[in-house]
């Protein structure tokens, strides 16, 4: 074997052996002394870290990733094994086939939207990429191995020296370097990976929050397009009658017998019947948009359900909601992991900034020069082994001190979960009063309509007893149609209000209607 491949063998090998040999230090970084914001609570409130997130994960509909799509109804929060999720990508299908086949129930679009939604793609992605990030994060800590191959010819030329003649000559040279280094003591490395791993819990609960959104978006569309459907059917109902009295009323005109204000009133009412059924088909249309856009297929049309009774009770206190959207609010969770994030980036920060950093390494050198007419060729094996400390002094990167940037961020994160955790509480409140004056609104609206209906019984008795004109029952029934939309439209307002407080408190919205 030559002496260069003799080196190279040598080298590899002493390479090999040194990788793991030496061992990283565990390192307290609570020596690095980190703001914490107690006035709130808010850091200290995440100890659990990462098993709190994934607790999230387990009461939140997932996702499963096969060949590159998504594929079923049941998903699963990933593992934080990147190498299943090396198919996912650009290849998410949305749907093989988006041709309208009929009505949709809100629990098969709920379902439809945890798997096909674009937003909650995104977050997907974002979960595999939190776990590749933690994976890097952790070769920070990890044997570092690197070589050198250096091929040259030299050209050397030798003047008269002496009594001595001038020499020309051309000889190759080879210099190989391999070197390992292993982090012995890096604060900076473990905090960063300890960033990174609160990172994953940030994408968990990340993608727990936009399928919870993507689904209350689609069940509160879906009670829009409800509301509208039932609405058109009542104007529907109304212009039928208007009409029938046209044709009554026309009959009058033509024996003689009519009114002609009568017959301008219910043209009045007409144009207004009429003009109301085309706002609401206009409305229904976009509905259905709305869901094709955030279910990834069209939607023909909606059916309309039989909400639960317990639906329209009166909501508990606002303390218990108020918990129960702290506990289990995903958005609440990831602006709590995002804190407790912030402050393993600002202490890495520190340790960047002022830390030193001491590593192992070994090195070995080869370097092999071929003889030519005025030397002789050498061969040369240089083997080193030691310590190496970094101390930053002054302004180590040329970029100032990262520390007070990451300080920062860190006070942005805490204030933005403050202000979350204020809205949550302001905007229950107002819920649960919603919905509680919403309960006493329909229990009048119920009055009301059945005062309508009597109304109608009596007046169809006076038109029989030939009291009154039968265009006074047109005005009852017309009435009685308005009472029935008014408590239509308090019976759908406490049923968004109660999907939009379920979203708040971190319970699936359609669960709670159904």
């Amino acid at each position: 074997m030559n002496p260069t491949g003799c080196a190279l063998m040598k080298i590899m090998l002493a390479a090999v052996m040194l990788a793991g040999c030496f061992p990283v230090s565990p390192v307290a970084l609570d020596e690095i002394d980190a703001p914490v914001y107690l006035a709130e609570g808010v850091a200290e409130q995440t100890a659990e870290g990462l098993r709190e997130a994934d607790r999230i994960a387990e009461g939140s509909p997932t996702y499963r990733v096969q060949a590159g799509r998504f594929e079923g109804g049941e998903v699963v929060i990933p593992s934080p094994a990147p190498e299943e999720f090396s198919d996912f990508g650009t290849e998410f299908d949305v749907v093989q086939d988006i041709s309208p086949t009929g009505a949709d129930d809100l629990e098969a679009l709920a379902q439809l939207v945890r798997t096909q939604n674009l937003r909650v793609a995104q977050a997907a992605e974002g979960v595999r990429r939190a776990d590749i990030e933690r994976e890097n994060a952790g070769f920070a800590l990890s044997p570092r191995i690197g070589g050198d191959i250096d091929f040259g010819r030299i050209e050397e030329r030798t003047g008269r020296t002496g009594g001595f003649t001038g020499t020309e000559g051309n000889y190759d040279s080879t210099i190989l370097r391999v070197e390992a280094t292993q982090p012995l003591y890096d604060p900076a490395a473990i905090a960063a990976r300890d960033a990174a791993e609160r990172g994953q819990g940030v994408a968990r609960a990340t993608y727990a929050a936009e399928t919870q959104a993507a689904v209350f978006e689609v069940t509160d569309t879906y009670l829009r397009g409800m509301t509208a459907k039932a609405r058109r059917e009542l104007t529907a109902r109304r212009l039928g009658r208007v009409r029938e009295q046209l044709s009554a009323e026309n009959r009058l005109r033509d024996a003689g017998r009519s009114v002609a204000a009568a017959g301008l009133v219910l043209d009045v009412e007409r144009g207004s019947a009429e003009g109301d059924l085309a706002l609401f088909d206009q409305e229904i249309a976009g509905v259905l948009s709305d869901l094709a856009r955030l279910t990834g297929r069209a939607v023909a049309g909606i059916d309309m359900f039989r909400p639960a009774s317990t639906a329209f009770n009166v909501p508990n206190s606002i303390d218990t909601y108020v918990t129960a959207a702290l506990q289990a609010n995903p958005l609440m969770q990831q602006r709590r992991l995002e804190t407790v994030r912030r402050r393993d980036l600002y202490r890495e920060a520190v340790a960047r900034d002022f830390a030193p950093r001491v590593e192992g390494y070994a090195r070995a050198d080869y370097e092999g020069q071929g003889g030519s007419a005025g030397r002789i060729g050498t061969d040369t094996e240089e083997y080193a082994i030691g310590v190496r400390i970094s101390v930053p002094i002054y302004n180590r990167t040329g970029t100032g001190y990262a520390h007070r940037l990451a300080e920062s961020a860190y006070r942005d994160a805490t204030l933005s979960e403050v202000a979350l955790r204020r809205q949550l509480e302001a905007e229950i409140t107002t819920l649960v009063a919603r919905i509680d004056q919403g309960v006493r609104a329909m229990a009048g609206a119920q009055v009301s309509l059945s005062a309508a209906r009597s109304l109608v019984t009596a007046e169809r008795a006076a038109v029989e007893a030939g009291v009154t004109a039968p265009v006074a029952v047109l005005a009852r029934e017309i009435q009685l149609i308005r009472a029935e939309e008014s408590l239509l439209l308090r019976r759908f307002d406490i049923l968004r209000a109660r999907a939009r407080l379920a979203y708040l408190t971190g319970t699936d919205p359609v669960e709670a209607l159904i």
